[in-house]
């Protein structure tokens, strides 16, 4: 089973998505957590000889955030996807999936981040791009569950006072788009924290276990 968890920069996607983690293996689940950057192919083939006890460590809980120094606005602008990057992520998509089925069978996949979050800084306007968009979301495993975490421009400025705020905006507006793409996925606001974290665990909570509901939750739609 693969749960992803995917969102705009301070709308809590690691903390939840390791929230998760550690309630499923409390519920007695075996649970692999990945952050997906690291999800690489090197780390793959390196896991792939790892011991079983390591490969299946849970997540670190949160360390308290040291004191940082003011840092300069962030800003990424926008680039084109185009047949280099689209091959790479096919490869990377090929050996995830060799991977999953060889090593995590019977076990819950947690990723924190997906390619969701990569498709958000590509422009993904033209043919071209539209039609290796076409090659990607044919070729990526489906999730079980698929949640996007996504805060207004606002309440992210806030959050994060460190990031550009034209780039925030643009990115709020690409994760839209993206969310649109992928219908399957679960988009979430985290404007306000209130019961977040157990609306996600419902959310959760009938993914593993769908016999124990009589229906499927509301999906909260973007506005």
């Amino acid at each position: 089973m693969l749960i992803t968890f995917s969102g705009i920069v301070g709308g809590g996607k690691s903390t939840n998505a390791k929230q998760a983690s550690r309630f499923l293996q409390e519920a007695g689940y075996s649970v692999v957590y990945f952050r997906f950057r690291f999800l690489t192919a090197r780390r793959i083939f390196q896991s792939l000889f790892m011991k079983r006890k390591a490969a299946v460590a849970p997540p670190s809980k949160e360390k308290p955030e040291k004191t940082k120094t003011e840092a300069p606005p962030r800003r990424r602008k926008l680039v084109k996807l185009t047949l280099a990057r689209t091959l790479g992520y096919l490869w990377r998509i090929l050996i995830f999936r060799i991977f999953a089925a060889v090593c995590l069978r019977q076990k819950i996949i947690i990723i924190d981040r997906f390619y969701y979050d990569s498709l958000a800084h590509y422009s993904l306007a033209g043919y071209r791009e539209r039609f290796y968009l076409t090659l990607l979301k044919k070729a990526l495993p489906v999730p079980n569950l698929a949640m996007m975490l996504l805060a207004r421009p606002q309440t992210i400025l806030r959050r994060r006072p460190n990031y550009d705020g034209e780039y925030i905006h643009r990115l709020y507006r690409r994760y839209q788009q993206v969310a649109r793409e992928f219908p399957h996925v679960i988009v979430l606001r985290t404007d306000s924290l209130q019961n977040l974290t157990a609306i996600i665990l419902q959310h959760v909570r009938q993914a593993v276990t769908p016999e124990r509901h009589s229906g499927p939750l509301p999906r909260q739609v973007l506005q």
